[in-house]
């Protein structure tokens, strides 16, 4: 018999027996989650030998970081297979309960992620902000309800949401490694705006209000709290997506105004 970090008997216990696909997943849940912590310690460690300006920052900051090192690190992964989930049969054909192996893999690693960054994002709170938490929260919530099984191909517009937090991380170190105000970060900076744009607010908008429609249509043949839960999760994930774009307007644009201002200055 193969190892198993959970006993079988817990999946029996409510509300985890309406995740009818969780056993076999839970284990690389976990795996997932301790694999994107190595990568955390890891960019720590290298960091600190590599870069000057890790080593002075604050404590808090060099977790931001790392942070933004696994962060980077998903969103490659994410990227990569939310485009292959558009091209899936199975998902093109039902959008609700449609679903392969090899998504279900891909959405428990995913979910260990968001489950590492919900952890990550409460220790290093002061650094991140209460709204990552809640993001990190509702993301792993709507991954871990893919489990009934359920919504994999919506699992794609979350998976490219990740679009947009490649240039939101070069944004970040830009302004950690002195390079605030240079060309590299405009050129980011307007490609960060443009990727939000689209696939947070436009094409995440389209998704969350499709499932909302099928969703309800279809909620009879989910348990009780999977349909509103997983709506109010994407509600959540909306609202704070308009609100953060209305912060990133602001910071992209202070960057080069400051840096305008100095010259007519000089």
């Amino acid at each position: 018999m193969a190892f198993q970090l959970f006993p079988s008997s817990i999946y029996d216990t409510y509300p985890l027996n309406s995740l009818k696909a969780l056993p076999g997943y839970a284990d690389l849940i976990v795996y997932s989650a301790c694999f994107f912590h190595v990568i955390f310690l890891t960019g720590g460690l290298l960091s600190h030998y590599l870069s000057s300006h890790y080593r002075n920052l604050s404590s808090q900051k060099k977790g931001g970081w790392c942070i933004h090192i696994v962060s980077f690190t998903f969103s490659c992964f994410a990227i990569y297979n939310g485009l292959k989930f558009t091209a899936i049969p199975e998902l093109i054909a039902d959008p609700l309960f449609g679903v392969t192996d090899y998504t279900k893999q891909i959405l428990a690693i995913s979910t260990g992620y968001f489950l590492w960054d919900t952890l990550i994002s409460i220790t290093y709170v002061s650094e991140s902000g209460v709204a990552m938490v809640l993001h990190g929260a509702s993301c792993f919530t709507v991954f871990f309800l893919t489990f009934q099984p359920y919504t994999h191909s919506f699992g794609k517009t979350f998976l490219l949401f990740e679009v947009s937090t490649i240039f939101l991380n070069i944004h970040w170190f830009c302004d950690k490694t002195g390079r605030s105000g240079s060309t590299l970060q405009w050129i980011n900076g307007m490609c960060l705006l443009a990727s939000f744009l689209f696939f947070r607010l436009i094409w995440g908008t389209y998704s969350m209000i499709e499932y909302i429609i099928i969703g309800y249509m279809a909620r009879d043949q989910v348990a009780w709290f999977i349909y509103p839960l997983y709506a109010l999760c994407a509600l959540t994930l909306g609202g704070l997506n308009f609100y953060w774009y209305s912060i990133m307007i602001r910071s992209v644009m202070s960057r080069f105004q400051n840096k305008d201002t100095h010259k007519k200055v000089e």
